[in-house]
């Protein structure tokens, strides 16, 4: 309400009651265009060949539904900024970048968003689409592998991981990740696979035989928390 209130103090359309009824069903239809972007893109894994003609079709959806439209041949009163600029508008692309992100817990999300999301005025082209929809979607993978990764150096199954063995092996992942693309998503979650190497193992070994009382340990928490500032530094920040 206090948008679309903004909007008629802006815009003083001539009949006030024909643009909230337009705005109003813009609204619902650009909601019912964002579930079928999201539900296209969940269809099949990232992975998989289908994946990318599933994009271009959540692209397509997002980028001709009504709101959309309108939003062309009428500028000023809907959406400003966009120049007249057919496409997908940055705020239906941030909208479904959040929906992604809805498993995501905040403090895992808002880093990642903050990111990749644009200003709702741009018009966002098929490319950053890409990139955005495969970071949010890679990253829910790289946690989930960081997660699992945590698990097996917890091998007491305490739920706490030696400290040492728990930055050889982040030092190991970081060196893998850094060689990594997001133009190439799937060799990002690759990256784990560098770490049974036996470069890891012989450090990891080493650490181990070690031995002595009280060593230090680093929870789940903070293992995951550290993997994730590794696959943010591959994302490029669209602001």
């Amino acid at each position: 309400m206090k948008e679309v209130v903004k909007l008629l103090m802006e815009n003083r359309p001539e009949d006030p009651l024909i643009f909230l009824a337009e705005y109003f069903d813009n609204l619902a239809d650009t909601a019912t265009a964002l579930m079928q972007a999201h539900q296209k893109l969940l269809l099949v894994h990232h992975s998989q060949p289908a994946f990318y003609s599933n994009l271009m079709e959540a692209y397509d959806t997002l980028s001709h539904q009504k709101g959309e439209k309108q939003s062309q041949n009428r500028l000023k009163n809907i959406v400003k900024g966009s120049n007249g600029l057919r496409g997908l508008t940055g705020k239906s692309y941030n909208d479904l970048l959040t929906l992604l992100c809805r498993d995501l817990t905040n403090t895992e999300a808002e880093p990642l968003l903050k990111q990749i999301t644009c200003f709702d005025h741009e018009v966002i082209r098929f490319l950053v689409f890409r990139c955005g929809v495969l970071s949010v979607l890679v990253y829910q993978d790289f946690l989930k592998q960081a997660d699992s990764l945590y698990d097996e150096l917890d091998l007491y199954e305490r739920g706490k991981a030696d400290k040492q063995l728990c930055e050889v092996c982040l030092d190991q992942l970081s060196k893998a990740v850094a060689t990594t693309s997001l133009s190439d998503p799937i060799s990002v979650l690759h990256a784990g696979t560098y770490i049974s190497a036996k470069s890891f193992q012989k450090s990891a070994l080493e650490v181990l035989s070690k031995g002595g009382q009280n060593r230090k340990t680093i929870s789940k928490e903070e293992f995951v928390a550290a993997a994730a500032k590794m696959f943010l530094s591959q994302v490029p920040d669209f602001r």
